[in-house]
């Protein structure tokens, strides 16, 4: 896009002397009678002719460029609805309902059911449900074809680079300031003496100005395309989803209630059966008991689950998978299990079963996508925050002596990291 001249270009050009003076432009011209406003040169007068002030300048330049910058804005704008109206048509065109519609509702249940089912349950807030987008119930997109180019130069950006008054002469810039007495070289503007003093090349002023504005005109551009760019860029992410899941499910989900995150992988399949691992992702966190406290490091434990058919079977209890070796009061860091005091029985007594369970019905769904929900938050519980009470049974005592690492960790550490009081 090529923009006209500014005017400081434009009188750059000319090579004929001006001055820059309470914010206004004056052009230099021979004197032909006795001037109010001039220039002595070294005895000799030329004329100060007021032109217009900077700010004017600035909004001409604006007003002279509008239609060629409202002309490629709207091109832009053209380019990015053509390619969401695009996006949508595949989106909506895409044959969700003939390909696998197993694959569809068994990824619908761990990455809807299993996720909503272990916020609503564990993260003590709602506000953290997500809601999916299945292709069928996608919205119109209201694009606003509304383009207003209104204040993007507010007629300061001269006056925010140079701060005082100057004067553009003989190849140079010279900064000008007020004197109580005349010199040889002086101007007599408004009653005011002013008299050149520091120099600074002009090329250089020009160059970086004329980069201002027109930065700050791409600016703009950029802020109203943004919009258009974010839609278009979320229609191709959920069609990739659409594409390969049937619905645009998140990855990942946050619980930061519990400084968790929970996620879904494929494992593989064979003929009628597919695994899949669910995951918590704990950050790092510090254990207080008795007034001290220990930093542990970030922890993933997972579970496998498998589908056959219409059922689905959670396969063990949550296990350390990373990293290895993870070293805790409840974890044998040999093999990375996790002591739950009581092993079975305590998935039991919150009601975790570890046999097949249909999920054919919303009911069924439900009962099954709590039960894997709930086996996650045990162990979540277990690491963060199995030493309350005075009855339990750890792997290794949490004290400074075993845990000194982490009791110096928790001692040093700037990060904000929760605490759970055991």
């Amino acid at each position: 896009m090529l923009l006209t001249p500014t005017f400081l270009e434009d009188f750059y050009s000319t090579n004929e002397p001006f001055a820059i003076i309470g914010g206004h432009l004056f052009e230099i011209h021979p004197a032909l009678n006795n001037p109010r406003d001039f220039f002595d040169y070294h005895g000799k007068k030329l004329e100060l002719v007021e032109t217009d002030s900077i700010a004017s300048f600035e909004r001409q330049y604006m007003d002279v460029n509008k239609n060629q910058i409202e002309k490629f804005l709207r091109k832009k704008i053209e380019f990015y609805n053509s390619r969401i109206e695009s996006e949508r048509e595949t989106i909506e065109s895409l044959p969700i309902d003939t390909t696998d519609s197993r694959k569809v509702s068994r990824e619908l249940f761990l990455r809807y059911d299993v996720f909503n089912a272990y916020l609503r349950k564990h993260s003590a807030n709602t506000d953290f449900e997500f809601q999916f987008t299945h292709f069928n119930d996608i919205q119109q997109i209201v694009q606003d074809d509304n383009i207003s180019l209104d204040n993007i130069v507010d007629g300061t950006v001269f006056r925010s680079m140079i701060r005082g008054n100057v004067l553009f002469a003989f190849g140079k810039g010279f900064c000008l300031e007020k004197s109580p007495t005349t010199q040889e070289e002086y101007l007599f503007v408004r009653n005011h003496i002013y008299v050149p003093n520091a120099t600074f090349p002009i090329s250089d002023l020009v160059s970086v100005y004329s980069d201002t504005l027109r930065e700050k005109v791409l600016e703009k551009i950029d802020t109203s395309i943004s919009s258009y760019e974010s839609v278009a860029g979320d229609l191709l992410e959920r069609r990739k989803k659409l594409q390969q899941f049937g619905s645009d499910f998140p990855d990942l989900v946050e619980d930061k209630i519990n400084g968790a995150r929970i996620g879904v992988t494929q494992k593989g399949n064979d003929g009628n059966r597919e695994d899949y691992e669910i995951y918590l992702q704990l950050l790092p966190y510090i254990i207080r008991k008795n007034d001290t406290n220990y930093l542990f490091r970030g922890v993933t434990v997972s579970v496998d689950v498998s589908f056959i058919d219409d059922t689905v079977r959670l396969q063990h209890e949550p296990v350390v998978t990373s990293p290895e070796n993870y070293h805790h009061p409840f974890v044998w860091s040999d093999s990375n299990s996790i002591c739950y005091n009581g092993n079975v029985k305590r998935f039991a007594n919150e009601g975790v079963t570890f046999g097949a369970t249909r999920i054919n019905s919303p009911s069924q769904r439900e009962y099954a996508a709590n039960n894997i929900a709930t086996a996650l938050n045990i162990a979540r519980k277990v690491l963060q925050s199995g030493y309350r009470g005075n009855t339990v049974h750890p792997v290794n005592s949490l004290n400074t002596s075993n845990f000194q690492s982490e009791y110096a960790s928790a001692q040093t550490c700037q990060r904000n990291v929760l605490i759970f009081e055991n």
